[in-house]
């Protein structure tokens, strides 16, 4: 079955990144086209599938690969050091 919208979490788990930052994207024009239904942002397949392809989407997947290895990193440093 085919996606009817995605809601903020669950872009951002596509995007790989927190809502928060996607929220802060939508706040200054970078994210895909949105409506507001009651309190909640929805997205809409057909906005979000090529937006995917653009240099923001493109540059959000790679900040938040590089604090995922970050975090990583660290949680390593911590495994060895026993704590």
């Amino acid at each position: 079955m085919k996606r009817r919208f995605y809601t903020t979490t669950e872009l951002a788990e596509v995007v790989g990144c927190t809502p928060r930052a996607l929220e802060a994207r939508r706040h200054h024009g970078l994210s895909p086209a949105f409506e507001h239904v009651g309190k909640r942002v929805i997205y809409f397949p057909e906005d979000v599938e090529p937006w995917l392809k653009t240099d923001e989407a493109r540059a959000m997947r790679a900040r938040a690969s590089k604090n995922t290895d970050k975090v990583c990193e660290t949680t390593r440093r911590e495994d060895r050091a026993g704590g």
